[in-house]
């Protein structure tokens, strides 16, 4: 677990995907996380087109402009580009005629292409530009109506309420009738309303799947997370077993991004000493508190990527999680690493997924 007295607040936390199914179903909005949950994405290759031209964006943190925007919502990239742009004027390499037109994406990315200087920074930025348009348009057209639904079912409440207020059924009947959201999609809002009720009755069940015009394949997918041991019917002796969250929405959040992965209150109550015994028993007697320590400088690792700064002493939590994680989950680890900077933290898994994966592991669970 490393060397030396700091190390010996290390600690190795072994969890399975069924702590948190919402962090898998729910769409991402961070710009990495939305681009694989939403684009073909291979070897980690943005691939796309725009004005009949062939573009790719690669998703690797060597690249400064990539490891600052892979973690942020898809808005607050665009904005971090805009500042960009700014400095290019700045430093003389665009005109502030340029700057005005540049309030939108699509008119931020012309802007871009006319820089005359530094081509290779000007057409990096462009793509990085034209991925993010990418995106935006996807949300705009696709997303914006099933996201901010999919927060209120993941967070039993509204943005601005403490409660539901409306007919959740009947909410979630409209998307499945409506033929303009994809079939993913509905089977994403069932399993999520599924999890939101604790269960549903068979003649809910069979009114939620035939007003989505679902195949019997879909139908059986949806069922199958029984096997995973996820309650899918309603019983009386049915009690949904819910672990205190930390509340973290306040007037900078998002709407559609209000649902924080659990693995981030894990990783911070691990570093508080304030995780529950019963839910994560020591495997040894415990030695050593965390409490007396305070936090210093940054760092973020991971399994599948060895990063490129300085290896430096501190406490280190390595946390695997058996069956897949997610882009959320990657992206709260980066988080809470910038946050309690003495920690190293490593985070592992069986293989990243996304939520077509899992819908797409779940659909195999039939062959068994």
């Amino acid at each position: 677990m490393g060397d030396g007295f700091e190390k010996d607040r290390s600690q190795l936390i072994i969890i399975d995907r069924s702590f948190d199914w919402t962090s898998l179903i729910l769409h991402e909005l961070t710009f990495q996380a939305m681009a694989h949950d939403n684009f073909t994405i291979k070897n980690n290759v943005f691939r796309f087109t725009e004005n009949g031209a062939q573009k790719e964006v690669v998703f690797d943190d060597r690249d400064e402009v990539c490891a600052e925007l892979r973690h942020q919502h898809i808005y607050n990239a665009a904005d971090a580009m805009r500042f960009k742009l700014k400095n290019c004027v700045d430093s003389g390499l665009a005109s502030t005629v340029d700057v005005a037109q540049s309030t939108s994406l699509a008119g931020l990315s012309y802007v871009i292409k006319k820089i005359p200087q530094q081509q290779k920074i000007v057409d990096n930025y462009s793509r990085y530009m034209s991925a993010l348009k990418q995106c935006v348009d996807f949300y705009g057209k696709h997303l914006e109506d099933i996201c901010i639904f999919e927060q209120d079912l993941a967070m039993g409440k509204e943005a601005v309420e403490d409660k539901i207020t409306y007919d959740v059924k009947k909410k979630l009947i409209s998307f499945l009738m409506d033929n303009n959201v994809s079939i993913q999609n509905k089977i994403r809002l069932i399993i999520l309303y599924i999890l939101f009720m604790n269960g549903v009755s068979e003649d809910i069940f069979n009114e939620l799947v035939n007003n989505a015009q679902l195949s019997p394949a879909d139908v059986q997918t949806i069922l199958n997370l029984k096997k995973l041991g996820v309650t899918t019917d309603v019983d009386e002796n049915n009690k949904k077993h819910t672990v205190p969250r930390k509340d973290r929405v306040d007037e900078n959040t998002f709407q559609v991004s209000r649902w924080t992965p659990k693995i981030k209150d894990i990783l911070e109550y691990c570093i508080e000493n304030h995780l529950d015994p019963d839910e994560f028993p020591y495997v040894s007697v415990r030695e050593h508190s965390t409490e007396k320590y305070k936090a210093s400088s940054s760092r973020y690792n991971a399994t599948w990527y060895k990063g490129k700064y300085p290896k430096k002493e501190g406490s280190r939590i390595i946390l695997f999680i058996i069956g897949g994680v997610t882009y959320s989950e990657m992206r709260s680890v980066y988080e809470v690493s910038k946050n309690f900077k003495n920690w190293n933290i490593i985070i592992g898994s069986s293989h990243i997924m996304t939520p077509e994966d899992f819908l797409k592991d779940l659909s195999d669970l039939s062959e068994h």
